[in-house]
């Protein structure tokens, strides 16, 4: 499915009938996989030009990419020192990402700006107190 973020959770939706040992091989596959199809991968440079320009001010990375994955990506495009701190999918805290960052920035979410590509975590942010105008959704965009 191209143009589509092959999630475990989207792997659910178009395999119902898969069991979790299926899913999970095919997960486990993706890992090994990963590294190899870096090159096929491009960099926003939009989202990237953003970043670089908010130099001095701390940027903060909420994924729900598991860190292994998350860091090859952030350092194949030379990004991972851009952030001052990184939340991943976590194994063990299954909170997901902005219930595990919120509480642990300032409580001044005026100065928060959020670029998301979910609805769902878009949904999140705004019910840990980020303003609709202070959020971004990036679903869709591309530098093509």
């Amino acid at each position: 499915y191209p143009g589509i973020r092959m999630t475990r959770e989207v792997l659910v939706k178009y395999l119902p009938n898969a069991s979790n040992e299926q899913i999970a091989r095919i997960i486990s596959k993706k890992n090994l996989l990963y590294k190899e199809y870096l090159p096929r991968t491009k960099l926003n440079i939009f989202l990237a030009s953003i970043i670089e320009q908010s130099r001095g001010k701390e940027m903060v990375l909420a994924t729900n990419s598991q860190k292994s994955r998350a860091d090859m990506l952030l350092d194949y495009h030379g990004m991972s020192e851009k952030f001052s701190r990184k939340v991943y999918r976590d194994s063990v805290d299954k909170r997901e990402k902005y219930a595990r960052l919120m509480p642990a920035l300032l409580k001044d979410y005026g100065s928060i700006i959020v670029f998301e590509n979910d609805e769902n975590d878009i949904e999140s942010a705004i019910g840990f107190g980020v303003g609709v105008n202070r959020i971004v959704n990036v679903s869709g965009w591309s530098d093509e």
